[in-house]
């Protein structure tokens, strides 16, 4: 089907409209020139048909809300946002001139910088983890390049306020079927952490292949097709790019399992994994910038409130990951230094709004002075912690001894300098293992059979180089 025309670009003080940039299923985009400051900047306008009632001013609510959100480094910049005269909402961001939506099929992206954008955008979706909120619509197209090179992750909060859409009209256009995890293709679920985590894995198995998962070469690849295969019982083609490291293809792969609970449990273990694909490149591991704490207060979400299918939603974090606790490990967080940029947004997104509440200020002075002293306390402490040489790093293991046994190989290694607290193990073709213990028994479908395998330290959350790989034969079974 045809994509539609554009609609009439509303009338804006302070701004000029220069072009249009694209159509979506609920609202245009285009480009304008603001006066002051002097800069081009993106405007998503709302389209008449989808403003009802008191939308508007949930949608100001929402946005208002998701603002906090986007000054993290890596996510699209919200300038502003508010009612044109001819009554449609519109939001206005920094304009970014490229992205990954067309990118990944044109381009043979390199594994370092699937890595880099990898690290970058699931710092994001931590962070917004942390503060209760869904992205639900993660893919390349939302993938935004600014014009200093840094991709952000765009689409939060947009279609937020568009749950009073009929049911109908949010299935035909509320999902992004190609990056959707069976769970919410069957109805299962409406979203979690975990349905994330299998869109962000589908994202990097794209920027990696140049295709969705379940695409192929030949045959149909439309809606009802993928999901067909995304639903059945076969697994995405096999990653064939050399220059991909093994933590790289073996943790894209586990955030594309159909179970969920095989899944990494949290975007800050997969970030860790991808810090391992970093190491075995041979670069140095990138810091991750998370917020220290939530960037907004946590919105309340009702247990009757209606949940759509894709797009931005807001609420607890324990809802959201269905029983699992939020992390509390921190990092440094940056602010932006980009000025300008973004722009390519897509049609399948359709969000809820939720309650915002915010946080009640304290009214006696000595409360005041309390968490002023306290703040004092945690910046030094945020001080002496990050003020250590960049090479402070896990350790990493030295050897590994291998003990042959009857249809298996033990593997053994002593525990470097200072205190570990796991051990990632890698078998050759087998997902990676974080464990307490030195040792690591394999058990092989025969005897004789040779079998590798790296062993990393992980301190402070921290996952460290790899050791050298060790390779034995098991014994002959008895």
């Amino acid at each position: 089907m045809a994509r539609r025309l554009p609609g009439t670009p509303p009338v804006l003080p302070g701004y000029t409209h220069v072009r249009a940039l694209g159509t979506g299923g609920f609202a245009d985009v285009f480009l304008y020139e603001q006066a002051m400051p002097r800069r081009t900047i993106a405007v998503k306008v709302l389209l008449t048909n989808t403003v009802q009632g008191d939308l508007r001013t949930a949608f100001l609510q929402e946005t208002n809300t998701l603002a906090h959100l986007a000054t993290h480094p890596h996510v699209l910049t919200m300038y502003e946002a508010g009612i044109a005269s001819d009554g449609r909402p519109y939001l206005v961001t920094e304009f970014c001139p490229r992205g990954y939506g067309e990118r990944f099929r044109r381009e043979s992206i390199a594994a370092s910088e699937v890595i880099a954008t990898g690290l970058a955008v699931g710092a994001a979706l931590e962070t917004a983890h942390r503060a209760g909120v869904l992205h639900r619509d993660i893919k390349p197209a939302n993938v935004l390049i600014t014009t200093f090179d840094r991709p952000v992750l765009a689409d939060f909060g947009i279609a937020a306020t568009l749950e009073h859409l009929e049911a109908e009209d949010a299935a035909q256009v509320g999902l992004s079927v190609p990056w959707a995890p069976p769970e919410l293709l069957d109805g299962q679920s409406t979203g979690t952490v975990l349905s994330e985590i299998y869109s962000f894995g589908a994202t990097l198995y794209a920027l990696l292949t140049g295709r969705s998962p379940y695409e192929k070469e030949e045959g149909p690849n439309d809606r009802r097709a993928l999901a067909s295969r995304i639903l059945g019982r076969g697994g995405p083609a096999p990653i064939q790019r050399p220059d991909a490291p093994p933590a790289l293809v073996d943790v894209i792969l586990q955030c594309l399992a159909k179970n969920p609970a095989k899944r990494p449990q949290s975007m800050l273990e997969v970030l860790h994994r991808l810090q391992l694909a970093e190491s075995q490149l041979g670069l140095r591991p990138s810091a991750l910038e998370l917020a220290a704490e939530a960037p907004l207060p946590v919105p309340s979400v009702h247990d009757d409130a209606p949940v759509g299918h894709a797009g931005t939603v807001t609420g607890r974090l324990a809802r959201l990951n269905a029983g699992g606790a939020p992390s509390d490990t921190t990092g440094r967080r940056r602010r932006r230094t980009t000025a300008t940029a973004v722009a390519q947004f897509d049609d399948a997104t359709q969000l809820r709004s939720g309650g915002f509440t915010p946080m009640r200020r304290q009214a006696k002075r000595w409360q005041w002075v309390t968490a002023a002293a306290a703040a004092v306390v945690v910046a030094a402490a945020a001080v002496l912690a990050w003020w250590k040489p960049w090479d402070v790093s896990p350790g990493q293991i030295a050897s590994i001894d291998a003990a042959a046994e009857p249809g298996a190989v033990v593997f053994s290694w002593a525990a470097p300098a200072g205190q570990a607290d796991a051990y990632e193990v890698r078998v050759e073709g087998r997902p990676s293992v974080q464990q307490a213990q030195t040792s690591y028994r394999v058990e092989t479908t025969k005897g004789g059979a040779r079998v590798c395998v790296t062993v990393a330290v992980v301190r402070d959350g921290t996952v460290g180089a790899p050791s050298s790989p060790r390779c034995a034969r098991s014994g002959e079974a008895g």
